[in-house]
């Protein structure tokens, strides 16, 4: 994927060094006022064909992953989660008409999914940061992703993303090992994923591409009913862990 990232600390205590840099991470900048932060992102050059998103941590130790793969036993279990849970409440997704939508309720509920929050506002990214009192610094994360890789909620590359959750971990091992695109199509996994899709989507056609597979992308959301999203309707979804970088 072909983007950037900056991390920038939002704590309001007095710091020592205007810069820290961290391995594996891009250049960290500190703050000791939502002013200044605000300041800074103001000041920053607008880019053609690039769409800015934001993410707000209580810590700046958290890591830039799905709640799913901070847990190898859920990472393993990601086709039972969903299930499992319509399973016990179903009457709470008989308006959801997919996957994807199916996810974002899970998301809603605070259990694992593959599914990251960004946010278009930067002041909503800030007031999650620093809602909950926590001792380390909290960080403010903005992403530029081009626009190529931002899809609609009904993009059928977003619900064979989604769908992915419904695969067998050895199932999306197969689909990645892969060489060509064909043989992804017509392997069982491939089809299997396909007819996880054309479920909810009638006319879709198997046109897998293990490019799109093998990425994250950005998936604008529509407001689901009893649901509030607090980012301005922007998830990140993607086969593995959504790494622009990853915490050492």
């Amino acid at each position: 994927m072909s983007e950037t990232v900056e991390a920038l600390a939002t704590s309001l205590a007095e710091l020592e060094a205007p810069v820290v840099i961290q391995r594996g991470r891009p250049p960290v900048e500190k703050f000791d006022s939502l002013w200044k932060i605000l300041e800074k992102l103001e000041a920053r050059p607008s880019q053609e064909g690039k769409l800015v998103l934001y993410r707000g941590h209580s810590s700046f130790r958290f890591k830039l992953r799905p709640s799913l793969f901070r847990n190898e036993r859920m990472t393993g279990n990601e086709h039972k989660v969903l299930s499992e849970l319509i399973v016990r409440h179903p009457a709470d997704f008989d308006r959801d008409s997919n996957t994807f939508e199916r996810l974002v309720r899970v998301q809603h509920y605070g259990l694992p999914t593959r599914l990251l929050d960004f946010t278009s506002n930067p002041l909503f990214a800030v007031f999650f940061a620093v809602e909950n009192d926590e001792k380390d610094d909290a960080e403010l994360i903005l992403i530029t992703v081009s626009t190529d890789r931002v899809k609609y909620y009904d993009s059928d590359t977003v619900h064979l993303l989604a769908n992915l959750s419904q695969l067998k971990p050895k199932e999306k091992d197969e689909i990645k090992a892969f060489d060509s695109d064909s043989d992804s199509r017509e392997s069982n996994s491939g089809k299997r994923l396909a007819d996880f899709t054309a479920q909810s989507r009638p006319n879709f056609t198997n046109r897998i591409q293990r490019k799109d597979l093998g990425s994250g992308l950005i998936a604008r959301t529509i407001r689901l009913r009893q649901v509030r999203r607090r980012t301005g309707r922007f998830l990140g979804v993607g086969r593995t862990a959504w790494r622009p970088y990853a915490n050492p």
